[in-house]
């Protein structure tokens, strides 16, 4: 797992050999309020509601640590999230 795999998109699509490689910020802000507030910031509890259980199979976290980590963020996204913001980089090339 690379969290900062977007800010690695760059180099390594240079690596594959793609060339005039350009990376448009694309980030996603809400703020509470607004529209679909509670399910785009509570996005994080749903992974790890998902496909945390693969984490835990992959010895990567204890089944108890995920339950934490997903009941934490689902009531950070209900009652203290002010915004969230989604961290996303487009990277285009030329093959």
């Amino acid at each position: 797992m690379d969290n900062a795999l977007a800010d690695h998109l760059a180099d390594l699509c240079t690596q594959a050999g793609l060339r005039e490689v350009a990376v448009s910020p694309q980030h996603e802000v809400v703020r509470r309020g607004g529209p679909d507030f509670g399910a785009r910031a509570g996005i994080w509890a749903d992974v790890a509601a998902t496909r945390g259980h693969q984490m835990v199979a992959d010895g990567a976290i204890d089944e108890a640590s995920r339950a934490a980590a997903e009941a934490e963020l689902r009531a950070w996204a209900v009652s203290t999230a002010t915004a969230h913001t989604m961290y996303l980089l487009a990277v285009e090339g030329i093959v």
